[in-house]
């Protein structure tokens, strides 16, 4: 809770184990000094329970700059955060209902993607080019397909391609993105300095509830002040749904992982 770093750290632990009320007392900490905090998970109802509990632990602290410990630390979902700064540069920008997926795939299947029905399409919509938030043939083409089975030749990827880029020509159109590519949207427009990031601290709370989209876009988040990047997760989980890793992802926790 008190300690140094000079990078990204993670504290890990099976449930119950208290990474939580450490996160918590970190945050307490880091915003004591004067620093913005953003306290954040996947889950809202989590974010709901820990906003009440820094309550109770701010109670009556004070930091060195402007008063209330409190003010200072932000306890917000990810998507939240994602989409207000991914507004700023996407005025219209709205998220994209996750059951209309399967629509667009039945309504551009014929115009592509003859090598499988609709339902895989949906599938591998849902399980690569939505988490790993893939909007181009050529990421496709590289992509990681971990966990889908047989592997896809680059014709198959290309005829399921086709169908994909007319969705996202739809979305596009509609102003409605999945939450992968709002997630990187923000992240754009805060390395490419057209937003400056709110936070000079980010803790956050089960992270392997997270994408790889919301993981880059929080480290996008942290860049000026990396050892104030804390991840709390399960105990010993290095791999990820999707076969990704923090690592694969730039945030190196090596040496910082307690």
């Amino acid at each position: 809770m008190t300690q140094e770093f000079n990078g990204p750290a993670k504290v890990s632990g099976a449930a119950g184990t208290g990474k939580t009320v450490v996160g918590m007392y970190r945050a307490r900490r880091l915003a004591s000094q004067g620093k913005r905090v953003l306290l954040t998970s996947f889950v809202t109802t989590l974010c709901r329970n820990i906003e009440r509990n820094i309550h109770i632990l701010c109670a009556g602290t004070q930091n060195a700059f402007d008063g209330s410990t409190e003010s200072r630390i932000t306890v917000s979902t990810v998507h939240k955060q994602a989409l207000a700064l991914a507004k700023a540069t996407h005025p219209k920008l709205r998220p994209l209902e996750s059951d209309k997926i399967e629509a667009l795939v039945n309504r551009h299947h014929s115009h592509g993607g003859y090598l499988f029905d609709s339902g895989f399409l949906v599938t591998e919509w849902n399980a690569v080019v939505e988490p790993q938030g893939i909007t181009t043939w050529e990421e496709y083409r590289d992509a990681v397909r971990t966990g889908r089975g047989k592997p896809l030749t680059i014709k198959q990827r290309n005829e399921c391609w086709k169908v994909f880029a007319r969705i996202w020509e739809d979305l596009m159109a509609a102003h409605a993105y999945p939450w992968s590519a709002i997630c990187r949207i923000a992240r754009e427009a805060v390395e490419s300095g057209t937003v400056e990031s709110p936070f000079d601290a980010l803790i956050v709370d089960e992270v392997q509830d997270l994408q790889p989209q919301e993981l880059r876009f929080l480290k996008a988040l942290s860049a000026k002040n990396p050892g104030d990047f804390m991840l709390l997760g399960d105990a010993g989980q290095r791999i990820y749904p999707g076969g990704f890793s923090l690592k694969k992802l730039g945030i190196d926790v090596r040496g910082r992982s307690h």
